[in-house]
């Protein structure tokens, strides 16, 4: 059904990203499988990677391993150290295949840095005249991970964030969790300038301290960002997190302040959002489709059933292809806002597992979240990731 219900969609609607570059040649669809282009492509685009024609998405860049030269940027900046780590004993990214020796931590880690040099604004941040990498790169010397801290803390001399290592970002590759970090990152970096100054929190916003600076990062994330960077694609409703950005500066616009006024609503609404029921492609989902992996079946949780908040398992029927195959599973849990279910909030990921069975590592927070979506795929080490499964929702005790 899903590779039936992508082929025709692909057929009939491409749908692109607002601002995006053009589209490729129109396809057809074959059997529920997206055949090649019916005509000749240019000389450009016969010699241009088939993934040129749209820019990344944040989600896209955060799933691949940063480069070796990426890797020796940041530490030519900062210190990192990792003397905590949850995710040790496995690498998810290799010195071999042109990266650094990392584990999901550490992967995370990095690009939690690296992706302030890719968010662009269309104005300048209200507290710093540089970029969101440079005033971080030049205010922060070292970032150390630690089990025995009981919070996170900034600062000393040289400048540095102790951050507890115990945190779902670790779980995950996508932009909910490591923006999470980032954003942590920033709020602790401002430290330097402000320790809080009521109880835990800052007097105004308009004194940008640790949370002043944390909430106008949420304000120009969601007004003053590229809504196609900051956009979570998938064949079928997209998530535009610029909407979950704007929830976020009114979360802390309304609780994080002493002086300052609760307000009254939501902040604006954006002018422009994603597609929400649109189905959104990019090459990645299409070479998927092309591969001709098998889409696996998921069992459990089966569609609407009730899973317990600790120690969830999720299973799905192995497929059968040449050459070992591994697999893929995303678990996301829905956020709530007061008494409204906002949006899709990533809860774990992972990939390269090699049985068709997988155990959440960390519990579900049910103060929040009370329902979830999961779906898996297979990865052949040949012909990469096949289509994902569609998603089964879930609710959680």
């Amino acid at each position: 059904m899903f590779a039936l219900l992508a082929g025709s969609v692909l057929a009939c609607n491409l749908s692109l990203r607002t601002g995006s570059a053009a589209a490729p040649h129109a396809t057809e669809s074959i059997g529920g499988v997206v055949a090649a282009p019916s005509s000749e492509p240019s000389p450009e685009e016969a010699s241009a990677p088939l993934e040129a024609n749209w820019p990344a998405t944040v989600d896209e860049i955060l799933a691949e391993c940063p480069t070796a030269q990426d890797v020796a940027e940041v530490d030519s900046k900062i210190d990192m150290s990792f003397e905590g780590d949850p995710t040790a004993g496995t690498f998810v990214c290799t010195a071999a295949a042109g990266s650094a020796d990392l584990t999901r931590a550490q992967k995370n880690a990095y690009h939690a840095v690296l992706i302030m040099k890719r968010l662009a604004f269309d104005a300048p941040l209200p507290w710093t005249d540089q970029s969101l990498y440079d005033w971080f790169t030049g205010t922060i010397s070292a970032i150390r991970f630690r089990s025995d801290i009981a919070s996170h803390s900034c600062c000393g001399t040289p400048p540095t964030i102790q951050i507890r290592a115990e945190l779902h970002a670790f779980h995950s590759d996508r932009w909910t969790a490591v923006g999470a970090l980032m954003r942590l990152y920033i709020h602790e970096a401002r430290h330097t300038y402000m320790a809080h100054q009521c109880r835990g929190r800052d007097n105004t916003i308009a004194e940008l301290g640790a949370y002043g600076v944390e909430a106008r990062l949420y304000e120009w994330l969601a007004y003053h960002s590229d809504p196609d960077f900051l956009t979570a694609l998938s064949p079928g409703p997209t998530v535009d997190y610029r909407e979950a950005a704007r929830h976020n500066y009114h979360s802390l616009l309304s609780g994080m302040f002493c002086l300052d006024p609760t307000p009254a609503g939501l902040p604006p609404a954006l002018a422009e959002t994603a597609p929400a029921g649109i189905p959104v492609w990019t090459e990645k989902m299409i070479h998927a489709l092309q591969s001709g992996v098998p889409v696996p079946v998921p069992l459990s949780p089966a569609a609407d059933a009730e899973i317990g908040s600790q120690g969830a398992r999720f299973t799905w029927e192995g497929v059968e292809y040449p050459g070992e195959v591994t697999y893929g599973i995303e678990i996301d849990t829905l956020y709530r806002f007061g008494e409204d279910w906002e949006y899709w909030q990533t809860h774990t990921d992972a990939a390269g597992l090699a049985q068709p069975d997988y155990t959440v590592p960390l519990a579900f927070d049910t103060t929040y979240s009370k329902r979830g979506r999961w779906r898996v795929w297979a990865i052949s080490p040949a012909n990469g990731a096949g289509p994902k499964s569609e998603w089964l929702y879930f609710k959680i005790e």
